[in-house]
Formats: C-alpha cells, sequence, structure tokens
C-alpha cells in the first residue's frame, strides 16, 4: 500500500459479482444485490486513470503527449459512465430473471445507505422475515388454516 492506503474496492465489487453469479447457480434461498459495490468498480476505473494520468504527466519518462492525455481522459469519463449505467443494466435483467425464477424481493432487509441500495431476494416469506425478530403467519385458503 502506497501511504498506508489500502484499495480493495474493485476486488470487492468483483468477488461480489462473483458470489451472486454462484449463489443464483446453486439456487439459494436468500440472494442480495449491493449496487454500491459495482458503483465503486466504475468509479475505481476513473481513479485508476486519473492516477495514472497525474502519474505519467509529473514524471520525466514520459513527455506530455495528447494522445496519451485524451485516453486517459476517455478512460475516466467512461468509468464514471459506468459508475452511473452499471447498476442499473445490471439490476434490471437480473431482477426480472430472480422474479420468472420464483424469488420475491424481501422489503424487510433492504436497505438504502448513502447511495447505495441493497436489495434482497428470497424464495418465500420465512426465509425473507428468518434473522429480523418478526413472527409471520401463513394463511392456508383450502383448509381455513393458520400456520
Amino acid at each position: 500500500p502506497v501511504w498506508g492506503l489500502k484499495v480493495r474496492f474493485p476486488r470487492f465489487s468483483v468477488m461480489t459479482m462473483i458470489d451472486l453469479v454462484q449463489s443464483i447457480s446453486q439456487a439459494k434461498p436468500e440472494l442480495s444485490f449491493v449496487s454500491g459495490y459495482v458503483r465503486l468498480f466504475g468509479a475505481a476505473i476513473a481513479g485508476a486513470a486519473i492516477s495514472a494520468h497525474v502519474l505519467l504527466s509529473t514524471t520525466s519518462i514520459f513527455e506530455k503527449r495528447q494522445r496519451l492525455d485524451k485516453s486517459f481522459i476517455y478512460v475516466a469519463v467512461g468509468g464514471l459512465i459506468l459508475a452511473v449505467i452499471l447498476p442499473v443494466l445490471i439490476h434490471l435483467p437480473l431482477e426480472d430473471y430472480l422474479v420468472k425464477n420464483g424469488y420475491k424481493i424481501c422489503e424487510p432487509k433492504a436497505v438504502i445507505h448513502r447511495g447505495s441500495t441493497t436489495t434482497v431476494y428470497t424464495v418465500d416469506i420465512p426465509t425473507c422475515l428468518d434473522g429480523l425478530g418478526l413472527d409471520y403467519m401463513v394463511v392456508d385458503e383450502e383448509n381455513n388454516e393458520v400456520r
């Protein structure tokens, strides 16, 4: 780490997406999608491009070249655009796929915190309410029973 800083955002976002894909393939009863990690992936691309540009333009190894400057700017802007668009491009088809495969959005476990949304999908109500300390009732309309 440079100056005691640890940069972990791209690793977390990639690992989170890999975990999500593995959870879907294993048909786990509870899945979660964190949009903040996907945003951080785009922001990390932009930050890396800006850092590389500053580093290369301040060293005497490379002379200032207009083509090199433009490429860093394009990568940085592309990373910022990804940070805004990529969470939506992933979340909408993901939600459509999960709902078609029997998952439901678990609103009690959903979290919105500083621009990052955690959406939790579960297969049934007991799984959704598990761990929240909430009671639930299942009404069987055929037998007129409450469980």
